[in-house]
């Protein structure tokens, strides 16, 4: 078996964790009320046996009551939200891409990596005291991934496991078909998250039937047309802070969580969060994290939060929505009078602004004209991607026709891609060679039809890797002056997700890059096959691929689909062994040779063609915290790829007083 360092073998480099022993621990003063109370139970019983120790990336800190933060919307995508897969993994990634136990004790790996064991903390207890043990991982795996009235399949980002068995209370097994030399570091993944990896048992088994014979009749009287669909609503934490808190059935009260904070309200204009009494991890001192009690989330548009920012209302914000690059130097100029610093942290693995063409859309003109290497390289060449930079991201960013990292080894080539240079007569004669040459006497390059050939750019207004409106607006400005009629319609997240559905956008923009080395996100086969990820260069071939992957895995038959025909459409071949490369470099064990074989003929296939294209990247994130807040993160761990992945950390920010 190989065995993963664990105990006091992991504490030696800041961030990562280990095991100690204190004659007593402490604890946060108002829980410390609640004990002498009677209302819980003492702190080294609340503890694990073995809890984690947090090294800060500053120093041991004081409990403090509240941190005010404000965000866009109410998803848990924003600052020091839930994030209920992230924060709380069984295995944890350090800077320098090694995985540690973190909430499990132990990981061992078969030989042959056809399985990994996972032994949980014993003691360990979910947010309303009952234990986190084997059964969690159990669960989330045999009734909710492999139950198809539920799951149906695999766990996303964990495809490899295909069986889950118990050895004892505190150890399971997964196993795979094939061998997976990634299981470990998945660990430390979402894929080792909540609702990933575990779920809370005793409280999802009053949702499914075949652990609670009135299971239909709770969703009933929770507004849910099922027990399969009020599961389902109840799997992710925030989504049951969205729906409702339980007053009354088997499990009352909301959800259980391993995070350090859990949801207790939702408003319109509000989110709280409070302290995890039962959480997991103590600092070298002994004292159980978090520091902060709860977090306050106010709900307002990126504008107002801005103001609320620079009038010293706002104590933390990273979401690039808010703390844009755009606004870069409205931050600076206000630093004193707020209170707050602005900190640049570079993200890994995106660019700030990319695009791609649809080459599945059914317009068999523009099919044509989006399947022409050359109609994509005439796009990228009449973009001046330093005049973006200077304009809309302060000179932060580079022109980088694709965000490839530079802690991958395939940067130098990407860094010398001739794509990035603005060549308006280069993108001219190649417009001119794919059958645009003709134009009208406005100069729109026409169509076969005689009529200006036109392209509407789209993506969503607000979201994760949104790009600012004016970067997109310079798209169109390009595209026109090269003499392409072109229209913007930015939409609502669900009116976007509707077209992209029905293969009807024509061209997408997103903050978008082909990912670090240390992300598994970056290695799934998804991310370079089809352009998913909310890419889509080529949406039909994309959901052909995924069903008919669904099939050969097991995890759908060919009766599943109308008249048993795939949905979509079958790509070509090169498409086919472009999918099939992004899944045997996930399958490979990252920096054998046969990993850097197939990586090099993923990444020289979107080099040579232009798949996706970036127009800046390597942007830094905004950190904006109040002076008096310690332990801020100044620099991403292993795997994080975007503003999102700070909250892993967010358990041992507190304020100097």
């Amino acid at each position: 078996m190989r065995k993963v360092l664990q105990g006091a073998a992991a504490l030696v480099v800041v961030g990562l964790l280990g095991t100690t022993a204190w004659a007593q621990y402490s604890e946060a003063p108002e829980l410390a009320a609640k004990v002498a109370a009677g209302e819980l139970p003492p702190v080294a019983e609340r503890l694990p046996n073995n809890p984690a120790v947090l090294m800060p990336l500053e120093e041991n800190g004081q409990y403090n009551d509240i941190i005010y933060v404000f965000v866009p919307d109410d998803s848990p995508w924003n600052t020091l939200q839930e994030e209920t897969e992230r924060v709380s993994n069984l295995g944890y990634v350090d800077r320098d891409q090694v995985t540690h136990p973190h909430l499990a004790e132990s990981f061992d790996v078969a030989d042959d990596y056809r399985s990994i064991t996972i032994t949980t903390r014993e003691g360990a207890k979910w947010s309303d005291g009952d234990p986190f043990d084997a059964n969690d991982i159990l669960y989330a795996m045999n009734n909710w991934h492999f139950d198809t009235r539920v799951g149906g399949g695999s766990p996303f980002w964990l495809s490899a496991a295909r069986r889950a068995i118990k050895i004892d209370d505190h150890t399971v097994r997964l196993e795979s078909d094939d061998p997976f030399p990634q299981w470990i570091f998945t660990m430390g993944e979402p894929a080792g998250g909540d609702w990933h990896a575990y779920l809370p048992s005793h409280y999802m088994q009053q949702f499914h039937i075949d652990f609670n014979p009135d299971a239909d009749a709770l969703a009933e009287e929770l507004g849910f047309a099922g027990w399969a669909e009020a599961h389902q609503s109840n799997d992710w934490e925030y989504q049951n802070g969205f729906v409702h808190l339980i007053e009354d059935g088997p499990v009352s009260g909301p959800r259980p969580v391993m995070q350090p904070w859990g949801l207790v309200e939702v408003t319109d204009s509000t989110k709280v969060h409070e302290r995890n009494p039962y959480f997991w991890k103590v600092d070298e001192l002994g004292q159980q994290l978090p520091y902060i009690g709860r977090i306050v989330a106010g709900i307002a548009d990126p504008e107002t939060i801005k103001l609320k920012i620079i009038a010293g209302e706002v104590d933390l914000e990273w979401n690039p929505q808010v703390a844009s690059v755009s606004d870069y130097a409205l931050f600076k100029q206000n630093e004193e009078a707020g209170g707050y610093t602005v900190q640049e942290i570079y993200q890994q693995g995106r660019s700030e602004l990319s695009y791609a063409v649809n080459q599945t859309i059914d317009d068999p003109f523009k099919r044509k004209m989006f399947q022409d290497v050359r109609f994509r390289n005439a796009l990228s060449l009449a973009i001046d991607a330093e005049e973006i930079n200077q304009a809309v991201f302060f000179g932060l960013g580079q022109p980088l026709n694709f965000a490839v990292l530079d802690t991958t080894f395939q940067m130098e080539k990407w860094n010398n891609n001739p794509l990035d240079a603005y060549d308006p007569e280069q993108a001219a004669a190649l417009l001119d060679a794919v059958g645009l040459a003709e134009r009208n006497s406005d100069g729109w390059r026409l169509g076969p039809d005689g009529e200006p050939f036109t392209l509407t750019v789209e993506g969503r207004l607000v979201g994760e890797g949104v790009p600012p409106p004016e970067s997109v607006e310079l798209l169109k400005e390009y595209w026109d002056e090269a003499g392409i009629s072109t229209t913007i319609n930015l939409t609502e997240g669900a009116l976007w997700s509707e077209r992209r559905n029905a293969n009807l956008i024509e061209v997408n923009t997103l903050g978008f890059g082909l990912g670090s080395e240390g992300r598994q996100h970056g290695i799934a086969r998804e991310a370079f096959a089809h352009g998913s990820h909310d890419m889509n260069w080529a949406t039909n071939w994309g959901d052909w691929l995924l069903a008919d992957v669904a099939i050969k895995e097991g995890r759908a038959s060919a009766d599943d689909y109308v008249d048993g025909q795939l949905p979509g459409e079958e790509p070509p071949q090169w498409a086919k062994d472009l999918f099939d490369w992004a899944e045997l470099r996930y399958k490979s064990e990252r920096g054998s040779p046969q990993y850097k074989l197939v990586s090099q003929q993923i990444f020289d296939l979107h080099y040579e063609n232009n798949l996706i294209s970036g127009v800046v990247g390597q942007l830094p994130a905004l950190v904006i915290a109040k002076k008096n807040l310690v332990n801020v993160p100044t620099g991403f761990f292993g795997t994080a790829i975007w503003f999102g992945d700070l909250t892993l950390e967010a358990d041992q920010l507190f304020f100097r007083e």
